[in-house]
């Protein structure tokens, strides 16, 4: 059974800070990405795999996700969990996906979206989910990478209450 050092969401997915600082500092080996476009982009997963020689780029579809951990647990060795959006992690953890720990690495602006903490960018709709989650007792948080600044939820809160005026 592999031991998920991370839960993460994070827009780029397995990018520099995920691959290159967040890994080595987890020692993990694997990077598995639960989003649906990722899943069906297999030259994605290539390029990101060719890109991160020390670390083995998976992807699957969030409805895949209970399946793929029964199989094995993810395998052996410290794993790094991703969703792509707060909506994917969201419907992992509706799925009965337990995670008790949720770091927002990044998510973009848009339509929608008023700015949080660092570049954490989220709609009501997507506050209302991470509440949802945190009022159950997910940890979310915001570490963009090592040596930056930590946001907790309540923060993430205040600030996206605050612009969403």
């Amino acid at each position: 059974m592999a031991k998920i050092a991370m839960y993460r969401v994070d827009w780029r997915m397995a990018h520099g800070q995920v691959a290159g600082v967040w890994s080595k500092a987890l020692n993990a080996k694997k990077i598995i990405i639960f989003n649906d476009t990722a899943a069906k982009d297999k030259m994605m997963v290539k390029v990101m795999n060719a890109s991160m020689p020390s670390c083995k780029v998976l992807a699957y579809p969030i409805d895949k996700i209970n399946e793929v951990y029964a199989k094995d647990q993810f395998g052996t060795g410290n794993v790094i969990v991703l969703f792509r959006t707060p909506e994917d992690a969201y419907r992992a953890y509706k799925l009965g996906f337990p995670i008790p720990e949720l770091n927002i690495g990044q998510v973009p602006a848009g339509p929608g979206r008023v700015l949080g903490c660092d570049s954490v960018c989220l709609s009501r709709q997507e506050l209302d989910w991470l509440k949802e989650m945190s009022d159950n007792g997910t940890k979310v948080y915001t570490h963009q990478s090592i040596g930056q600044n930590y946001y907790n939820f309540d923060q993430i809160t205040s600030a996206i209450e605050k612009n969403l005026g």
